[in-house]
């Protein structure tokens, strides 16, 4: 069946809208404009990107990895696109394109990079917001690593000429109140449940959460636990904040040293949790994005874990 005039009509104006909304937001990435950059996406917006995290869900998450690339990506920002592809319908609609930035690794080199972009969007209340966004690079002989353990393994134990430091801050809210959500990193057998992603394993052979304590641990693939670790606890308020120290080796050899800062803020809806994490990485930046997603997936299993409890 053949369009109206109409329809045709509508659809053009759809696609010419999708097209300036992808413009406007690119032109916000090279002026480094937040708001902008945020303005047309959904508050539930559901985003695939090319370093960790795995993925990010809703609007704070995804501006968090605009904070990354900024970081690290040549002044005045490049962001463009070019053969840009648009389908329309009445109130979904998805868009593609070729991409290209420029990044500048840990030695100061220019690295020059092209990027896919898909975006799924949908109308609401006659505006276009952008639903889903995913940006993603042609697959390599190496892949990204986003566990701890992949990450050292990407690496086969070799020491990086350089060492990589960074500041990872995470935040996340439970509807619990603090002395719970305390509690569950001061007992070790609740800690052991939720602190290890899913495709790993995490068994603790000493444990001691008090002042001047020390926890030492081993973690990695489940059956292939080869990852040694202790934990040596500096400062501890109890159900307000804990600050530890994290060394972090395999057969003897030092990959990473942090230091980790917990608080624990009441609300009105429970807690919000912020870790803090200073890290120095002996074997390179993978070492890092692995703490950082390894973290992030804890976090999101102590909100299942707690909700888990809720319902018992």
């Amino acid at each position: 069946m053949r369009l109206g005039k109409k329809s045709q009509l509508a659809t053009s104006n759809d696609e010419a809208g999708i097209r300036a909304l992808i413009e406007r937001w690119a032109k916000a990435v090279r002026e480094e404009n937040r708001a902008a950059i945020r303005a047309d996406h959904d508050p539930s917006i559901l985003m695939f990107d090319v370093p960790p995290p795995f993925l990010s869900r809703g609007l704070d998450d995804y501006m968090a990895t605009w904070e990354k690339f900024f970081s690290s990506v040549e002044k005045p920002v490049a962001f463009a696109f070019h053969d840009v592809q648009v389908t329309c319908g009445k109130d979904v609609a998805f868009a593609t394109a070729i991409g290209r930035c420029v990044n500048i690794d840990t030695s100061g080199k220019r690295e020059p990079l092209d990027f896919r972009l898909t975006m799924g969007l949908q109308k609401i209340h006659e505006r276009w917001r952008v639903m889903h966004e995913h940006h993603s690079l042609p697959a390599t002989e190496e892949p990204q690593k986003t566990t701890i353990g992949a990450a050292i393994d990407m690496h086969s134990g070799k020491k990086s000429d350089t060492l990589q430091h960074a500041t990872i801050k995470l935040q996340h809210s439970y509807p619990a109140p603090p002395e719970r959500v305390f509690s569950q990193f001061a007992d070790p057998v609740a800690r052991a449940r939720w602190s290890a992603p899913s495709k790993d394993a995490l068994i603790y052979d000493e444990t001691d959460f008090r002042l001047g304590g020390k926890d030492v641990f081993r973690c990695g693939p489940k059956g292939d636990r080869k990852f040694r670790g202790e934990t040596r606890y500096l400062n501890i308020i109890t159900n307000a904040h804990v600050v530890s120290s994290e060394t972090l080796e395999v057969e003897g050899q030092r990959l990473a040293v942090a230091l980790t800062t917990l608080d624990f803020e009441p609300t009105e809806e429970g807690t919000n949790l912020t870790v803090t994490i200073q890290i120095v990485s002996f074997v390179g930046p993978d070492m890092i994005h692995g703490y950082e997603s390894g973290n992030k997936s804890a976090l999101k299993n102590l909100s299942l874990h707690l909700s888990d409890m809720s319902s018992r």
